[in-house]
This record gives structure tokens, C-alpha cells and sequence, in this order.
């Protein structure tokens, strides 16, 4: 980069467990060392970026117990000089389906597991530690409780190191907290059930409480959340009408609502990360960039998401395109 003065791109791929998320930490480690910050404070946010994304984005699968599960691509900005000046991220196919599903010996993201004992070990809050749970529908493998593939001590510490990282980044207490609360009412949402009317082919919410927290930590009303759930509006030729969900429907709609709660949840994360290093890229600038490309892998199991799906050819067509290029290079070598 300093001896062409043109940005560079690192990509990392490979099958799930080769260790490419650990490679990603090592090459931006080495980078932000080489690029020697303005100010150590710019560091520091720096390293925790990671941190605070592998929490949120990876998961336990098979026996890979921290598998990404969307691809992140971090471009490391610096001067011409070659001095680090900040950061700007870019995610794509967050696997939002394991929110709501996921496969026998798989977890759902780190982070329910790792707020779950955290705030209920540092008593963050009364009032969400009363509702707290044992056994939620979300952390389930097939219909049966999944504990954490860490034990509660480790959840802890990953708690702490959150909290204390998305502090160093920048964030407010009253964001990190509204963080928390979405997670929680995320959780609570997979607990709603619906009761049948067999003649009319509607549904009811059955469990009151349970939309009742949902509603409070998510700030809006009762009756809208539950509107939101059993019916729809239909438009039909420029009329809109609204129908009564039937309980199949009703239930796609929930999970569908905890699934998009969570993705824009984790875009807005990294978003306010892209804002908060972007102050350090201005006052400093950024004249060139290294990326650094970290896909999750190659990976086939009983039953595949369609993320799985896109990332397995992507990952078929990268391989494709190494063998082709090494190929024709050995090629003009002889």
C-alpha cells in the first residue's frame, strides 16, 4: 500500500472452523500496530470493534463453538504516511433465521446467552431481571432447551468486556441499555402464543403478560403490538382491508418481527460504530485503505439457511477464481 499508494483488499475464506474469524483479529492486530494511531484511544476502539461483533454475530455450530454467521468487511483507513486513522464496516447476509430456529447441536447468537447471565450476575436492572427466564423458546434446539456452549462464568466476563467495549467506542448508557432491552424483547416475543377460533379461522394472543413486556421494553402500546400480530392489511383495487390472522399466520408474523428486530438492530450497532471511528477518519483523513474481507465458511448441515446457501457458492466461486488465477500464474512463471 505505502510503496504502490493504491488501497489494498485481504480476503479470507475457507470451510466453517478453518479459523478465519481468529485470522481477521491477528491481521487487524498487526495492522492497527504497524499503522501506530494518533492517540492510543483510537486503538483501543479499534480492537474492541471485533469484540463487540463477534458477540452479536457469531454463534455456536456443530463443533465449531464461534462460527461467524454473516460477513463482515472491516476497511482500515490510513494516512499516506501510513499512520491508522480509523475504520468503516459493511456486513452482509446476517443469518437472521437462527434468531428464531436453529439445528441440534447449534446455539442461538452469543449475545442472549451472554446479556441473559451478565445482567442477571451484575443486577443491571431490577425490572429486567424480574422477567427474566430460564427457558426460552428462541434457545431452543428442536423443542429442546439449549443451554450456552459457555459456561455462565465466561458468559459473565464476555458481558463485561461488552459493556466496558461499547462504553470505549462511544456509546451512550441510555443506548446500551435500549441494546439490552431489545434483546430481552426478543426473547419474550418467541413466548407469545395464540389461542384458535376454529369457526372463523382467527386467533387471539394467549399470553398477555408476555405481549405486556414485550410492549414495555420495546415502548409502544398493548393494543397495537397485538393488532400487529393477529391481522393484516390487505390492499384491494386501491381499498385497504383489514383481515384477522389465522394462528399459522400469526405465528410467521411473530417470528418474522423477532428476526427483522434483531437484523436492525445489528445494522444500527454498526452504524453507530461507522459513526463514532469516522470522527477520528475526518479530523485525521483517509487516504488509503486496507480491506479486510471475513466471510463465514463453507458448510453443509441436515438443513441450510439461504444465507448457507449464497456463502457456500460465493465461497465455490472465490476457489474457482484462486485456482484460475495461481493456474495461469504458474503458467507465465514457466
Amino acid at each position: 500500500m505505502l510503496h504502490q499508494k493504491k488501497c489494498q483488499v485481504l480476503i479470507i475464506s475457507g470451510e466453517s472452523g478453518s479459523g478465519k474469524t481468529e485470522s481477521a483479529k491477528y491481521l487487524l492486530q498487526q495492522l492497527v500496530y504497524l499503522g501506530k494511531a494518533p492517540n492510543r484511544n483510537l486503538e483501543m476502539k479499534l480492537l474492541q470493534v471485533d469484540k463487540i461483533l463477534e458477540i452479536f454475530g457469531n454463534a455456536k455450530k456443530g463443533l465449531h463453538q464461534n462460527s461467524s454467521r454473516f460477513i463482515k468487511f472491516l476497511n482500515v483507513t490510513f494516512t499516506r504516511t501510513g499512520k491508522i486513522t480509523g475504520a468503516e464496516i459493511s456486513i452482509y447476509l446476517l443469518e437472521d433465521s437462527r434468531v428464531i430456529h436453529h439445528e441440534l447441536n447449534e446455539t442461538n447468537f452469543h449475545v442472549f446467552q451472554v446479556i441473559l447471565h451478565g445482567m442477571a450476575a451484575e443486577g443491571k436492572s431490577e425490572n429486567l431481571s424480574q422477567i427474566f427466564k430460564k427457558n426460552y423458546k428462541y434457545l431452543q434446539e428442536n423443542g429442546n432447551f439449549s443451554s450456552s456452549s459457555e459456561p455462565q462464568a465466561e458468559n459473565v466476563r464476555r458481558f463485561q468486556d461488552l459493556h466496558k467495549g461499547l462504553h470505549l467506542i462511544g456509546f451512550r448508557d441510555e443506548e446500551i441499555f435500549a441494546i439490552y432491552e431489545i434483546i430481552i424483547a426478543i426473547l419474550h416475543l418467541g413466548e407469545i402464543e395464540f389461542d384458535i377460533d376454529s369457526e372463523n379461522d382467527t386467533c387471539s394472543v394467549l399470553k398477555a403478560d408476555e405481549l405486556k413486556i414485550v410492549s414495555t421494553l420495546l415502548g409502544i402500546s398493548v393494543g397495537d403490538l397485538g393488532v400487529a400480530l393477529t391481522s393484516r392489511n390487505v390492499t384491494i383495487s386501491g381499498e385497504t382491508v383489514l383481515l384477522r390472522n389465522s394462528i399459522n399466520h400469526a405465528i410467521i408474523t411473530k417470528d418474522s418481527l423477532a428476526k427483522i428486530l434483531y437484523n436492525r438492530l445489528f445494522q444500527w450497532i454498526v452504524n453507530q460504530i461507522n459513526a463514532l471511528l469516522g470522527i477520528s477518519c475526518a479530523a485525521y483523513g483517509s487516504t488509503l485503505t486496507i480491506g479486510i474481507l471475513d466471510m463465514f465458511g463453507f458448510d453443509s448441515s441436515p438443513t441450510n439457511s439461504l444465507e448457507q446457501l449464497i456463502i457456500n457458492t460465493a465461497n465455490e466461486q472465490l476457489q474457482y477464481l484462486f485456482n484460475q488465477y495461481i493456474f495461469a500464474w504458474e503458467q507465465q512463471v514457466v
